[in-house]
């Protein structure tokens, strides 16, 4: 099989998994209905994208990639999520050649084309509108709701990061500072989706890149704040913000002040957090667990929905994958450093942060970071943003 015919299989492989990681994310019921078409094409489909980026691999390479994806296969087998765990495995593992912006090309394509897809069909009552309420937190009454809207998505929260991952393709596609006609649209819809789904996080995250893109070209500057103090942090930024959302889940106190006033911040993340980590426990190889949200809740059932990413992958995944996860986010923020690919380095933090308070961060269908490990970071033609690698010692030393 030649590069070009490699490239057409990974690219369909990736929309089939894709298409079918999102069958929760829409409420077309013909959609539902392509479901199973979707799960077994692209399974079939991860068999020759495995078979052919393995020899990619050299030295001891295989034989990590191998103990990893036991790991992943236990923890898929164990949280009864194998296939979504292990397409996500392969589309990491079959990007090794792949030039990671033309995988991001294809990323904002799909999500572009999936979120139009979903609003248009609740525009014309294709899809029902379910509409949701709730207590505005920040007025501190119960009287006062705020209206949220989910366009097709079935919940506000995933329309609305759904929207911020796309806009966050979009400013890995481009690699540059956005111009003035791009800030005026992402502050627009950073006001949209905080006007019409009350996404606080997500209008945040989105204000955050606007920022980021006016920020990032000064990390080239070798100044000592940005060399040992700023790129440092941006690097290990992963595993902070998990050991932070985990720690705060371990010793949230419901009987004191500032602990409680913290979880009214974090929209009660941390004791939702804390009492699925009491229920389910610790497990180091992943478990299963029953949430109950907004489409689920049921007569005498407690809402308990887990949206923290970190968190989610602790109580599903177990502490080995969990661990790895986050190390393996440190290398790519590592290696994008090196490559002074400081966009990337930027977009995996403004991501990271979201996963503090929502899930996605470790899905692929709306965050593609993770295939970053592997991916072509830069074309031979280098950008003129970043010109050249920098030594490797330069960050090592």
């Amino acid at each position: 099989m030649n590069k070009s015919s490699y490239l057409s299989l990974y690219y369909i492989f990736l929309i089939l998994s894709m298409l079918y990681m999102c069958r929760q994310l829409t409420l077309w019921g013909f959609y539902r209905d392509l479901i199973p078409l979707f799960r077994w094409s692209a399974t079939l489909l991860a068999v020759p994208v495995f078979a052919y980026s393995m020899p990619k691999y050299e030295g001891n390479k295989p034989l990590l990639i191998c103990l990893i994806g036991f790991l992943v296969f236990l923890a898929g087998y164990n949280s009864e999520n194998i296939t979504v765990l292990l397409l996500s495995f392969t589309m990491v593992v079959g990007a090794k050649g792949v030039l990671f912006r033309d995988i991001i090309r294809v990323h904002f394509i799909f999500g572009l084309c999936f979120c139009l897809f979903n609003i248009v069909g609740r525009e014309l009552d294709l899809i029902p509108k379910t509409n949701l309420i709730r207590g505005n937190e920040r007025e501190g009454t119960l009287g006062d709701i705020v209206a949220r809207e989910d366009f097709g998505y079935g919940f506000p929260t995933d329309f609305a990061l759904h929207v911020f991952y796309i806009l966050l393709d979009y400013w890995i596609l481009k690699n540059r500072r956005l111009r003035w006609l791009e800030v005026l649209v992402y502050i627009y819809l950073a006001y949209f989706v905080i006007r019409y789904s009350d996404a606080r996080l997500a209008a945040i995250c989105i204000l955050l890149i606007v920022i980021l893109s006016f920020v990032s070209p000064l990390f080239q500057k070798r100044a000592f704040c940005f060399r040992y103090i700023i790129i440092p942090f941006f690097i290990i930024c992963i595993p902070l913000f998990a050991m932070i959302s985990i720690g705060a889940t371990i010793m949230y106190d419901d009987t004191d002040f500032y602990w409680i006033g913290a979880d009214l911040l974090f929209s009660g993340r941390l004791h939702l957090g804390q009492d699925a980590m009491q229920e389910a426990g610790i497990s180091l190889f992943g478990q299963t667990y029953t949430m109950y949200g907004m489409g689920n809740l049921g007569v005498g059932d407690e809402y308990n929905y887990i949206d923290c990413s970190y968190l989610q992958s602790l109580v599903f995944w177990g502490v080995f994958l969990t661990v790895i996860l986050v190390l393996l986010f440190a290398k790519i923020c590592k290696s994008a450093s090196i490559c002074r690919d400081f966009i990337l380095l930027s977009a995996v933090f403004v991501a990271g942060i979201s996963g503090i308070i929502a899930q996605f961060f470790y899905f692929l269908a709306y965050c593609p970071l993770l295939i970053a490990l592997t991916a072509q970071l830069q074309d031979n033609d280098a950008n003129e943003s970043f010109p050249e690698p920098l030594p490797h010692s330069e960050f090592e030393s």
